[in-house]
């Protein structure tokens, strides 16, 4: 759901890639309403997605403790609302369509004497979606006030729009009621699936399509990087490190992410080996140190930031001209993409994937190793480690293989720390050839380090197998006991 420059989330629909909708019409909620006493286990998940869903997000602080910290996102528990929804909304469709012979005992279905009940239900939703439009165009004023009090809409312009998108839709939905009761009343389902299809023909704007041709060849600026790949672009930092450059002349989805490709965007420069070391956080996929590392970033100044960068490998930004102080650097390209202004600079001297510093310092908390990082003039003259080693200078290193989170390291040494360029993670092991597993540490605040012991050895590391094979043997579990249960009761 990020796109850079052209903004987060849905703060500029339509211009959004992508957006979560949970939206299944007022036809499939009423279809949905006449199953749940059938099915009223299925409507009672999908009632207590919605509550959990909500009060989950009025304390994340609740959530991470109840959960111990592994449940970040209580509105996923919507993913019930959406499945549950579609569920009722057949049932219904099937139960009011039923023949009257089909009402068996224990079946869900409804005779055909329910059917008119329901049309006089769904002509009553329609009156009373009719009368709502009508009351929003009498009480227009007071009611514009209220969306500027009360829902943020600041702008008298903008709380006029949004009573306008209130009465269409009213309005939208009496004909869809009133349309559907005629279908009831007619027995025709094939109506009633049309009407809950033209009802989602708003969400047909959040379709977007390409030519992939158009988006597969690597854009102008890739040629430029030579060997080091790694980049950073400013406008998808987060926190931001500048202000926010509007773009001009984008009218379709396509469009922009073509002009955001040209910037190097991660979704189409990651298939040429372009790398991101300072990627937005979106999943909770990287650490709480990393978190900390970004939002000192935002606050730091041009010199400071070069100096993270190079520690992290970084060899090159892009960067939108935004009126701030342009960084100290290397300009390489520019271009102007829809009257913005977009320039690419080089960093220089970037650490390598793997490296021996000269000294090793101790940091007594994360808040001082960013301090004492921060400070290093050659980040390859000292590591600050989380805890104390035994380091001893003018080790030699040599990367042999690399692919993805996997390397194969050669190291000579007396005894000491090894930097490598990967994020840290307790799950990241780093192993000798014969197996031994060596103790890894945060460097840098959010690097890899790895004690090694005096002596030549070839270092392998990569991520822990063993959180697969858990998860593999309970979902393992779960099928044997899920397959008892069907065999069982069919």
């Amino acid at each position: 759901s990020e796109m850079g420059r052209l903004g987060y989330w849905s703060s500029v629909t339509p211009l959004t890639p992508y957006i979560y909708s949970l939206h299944f019409g007022v036809v499939g909620l009423a279809l949905a309403l006449f199953a749940v006493r059938a099915r009223w286990r299925w409507a009672a998940l999908l009632a207590a997605s919605l509550v959990f869903g909500f009060l989950g997000g009025l304390s994340g602080e609740l959530v991470l403790k109840l959960s111990g910290g592994l449940f970040r996102y209580p509105q996923k528990l919507l993913l019930w609302t959406t499945v549950g929804a579609a569920l009722l909304a057949g049932w219904g469709l099937d139960r009011l369509m039923a023949p009257a012979n089909s009402s068996e005992s224990g079946s869900a279905l409804q005779p055909t004497a329910g059917r008119p009940r329901a049309a006089r239900a769904l002509a009553l939703g329609a009156g009373g979606a009719a009368v709502t439009a009508i009351l929003l165009v009498v009480l227009r004023a007071p009611i514009r006030a209220l969306f500027i009090e009360r829902l943020d809409a600041r702008l008298d312009a903008v709380a006029a729009a949004q009573l306008t998108l209130w009465f269409l839709g009213f309005l939208a939905a009496a004909l869809l009621l009133a349309a559907s009761a005629w279908a009831m009343r007619r027995r025709s389902a094939v109506a009633l699936v049309a009407l809950a299809a033209l009802a989602l023909l708003q969400l047909s704007p959040l379709v977007s399509t390409d030519e992939v041709a158009a988006l597969a060849p690597a854009v102008p600026w890739v040629a430029e990087l030579g060997e080091n790949r790694a980049v950073v672009q400013v406008a998808n930092t987060f926190p931001l490190w500048s202000k926010p450059v509007p773009m001009y002349g984008v009218e379709t989805i396509a469009e922009g992410a073509r002009s955001v490709r040209l910037d190097l965007e991660p979704a189409t420069a990651a298939l040429h080996g372009v790398t991101y070391p300072l990627a937005p956080d979106l999943d909770g996929i990287y650490s709480p140190l990393q978190a900390l590392l970004h939002q000192n970033l935002a606050q730091f100044d041009w010199a400071e930031r070069i100096r993270w960068l190079r520690l992290l490998g970084v060899g090159w930004m892009v960067r939108q001209d935004d009126g701030l102080e342009p960084p100290p650097l290397e300009m390489v390209a520019e271009a102007t993409r829809f009257r913005v202004q977009s320039k690419l600079y080089r960093i220089p001297d970037p650490a390598p994937v793997v490296f021996w510093p000269q000294e090793v310092i101790a940091a007594g908390s994360p808040i001082d190793a960013i301090a004492l990082t921060t400070r290093l003039r050659d980040p390859l003259a000292a590591a600050v480690s989380s805890r104390p080693v035994v380091h001893h200078a003018g080790g030699e290193v040599a990367l042999l293989a690399a692919e993805d989170d996997r390397l194969r390291i050669s190291v000579v040494s007396e005894g000491g720390l090894l930097v490598v360029q990967r994020n840290f993670f307790p799950i990241i092991e780093a192993r000798l050839d014969d197996g031994t597993k060596l103790p890894t540490q945060p460097v840098d605040l959010v690097l890899l380090g790895v004690e090694v012991p005096a002596g030549r050895h070839v270092i392998r590391i990569g991520t822990s197998q063993r959180p697969e094979a858990i998860a593999g043997g309970l979902s393992l579990l779960v099928f044997v006991v899920a397959a008892f249960v069907g065999w069982r009761r069919p």
